[in-house]
């Protein structure tokens, strides 16, 4: 017998937040639940039963994160021509993959490199030497006073 996808029962993607399986849940259980059912048939509310126990059954997996690891490790997709493998899911980190940290680190050298061209350019000119063009000095001619 093959395990339920509680993904799918839940509505829910491998990604999900536990605040988005939460949530799924809820709404899900709104949906099921006998309780909700009152004008309904013994037999469709035997089926809500058993679909609220699976129901129950997927949150109790899915919001337990060594529960959910371990069934992540153990989820069956069937390909398109019916024959099962396994496939090993892992959820993405908390934190930034490789290819994200080497480019952060290239983006902070280059402004690192930016900053740092005037104080080459003053290593190169000479920290001491004055480097600037000095004004020259204004020399204010005498006016001619005027005739009275």
């Amino acid at each position: 017998m093959t395990q339920p996808d509680y993904y799918a029962i839940l509505g829910v993607e491998p990604t999900a937040t536990p605040s988005d399986i939460k949530a799924a849940y809820r709404q899900k259980m709104r949906d099921v639940h006998p309780d909700a059912l009152i004008d309904m048939d013994d037999d469709v509310k035997t089926d809500a039963e058993a679909e609220v126990r699976l129901v129950n059954e997927a949150y109790q997996v899915l919001s337990n994160e060594e529960k959910r690891a371990t069934y992540d490790q153990q989820l069956i997709i069937p390909p398109a021509d019916g024959q099962p493998f396994r496939v090993k899911y892992q959820r993405p980190p908390d934190g930034l993959d490789k290819t994200t940290q080497r480019i952060l680190i290239g983006i902070l050298i280059i402004f690192f490199l930016i900053a740092m061209v005037p104080v080459v350019n003053l290593a190169v000119n000479g920290a001491g030497s004055n480097t600037r063009q000095t004004p020259s000095p204004i020399i204010a001619t005498p006016s001619t006073p005027p005739d009275n």
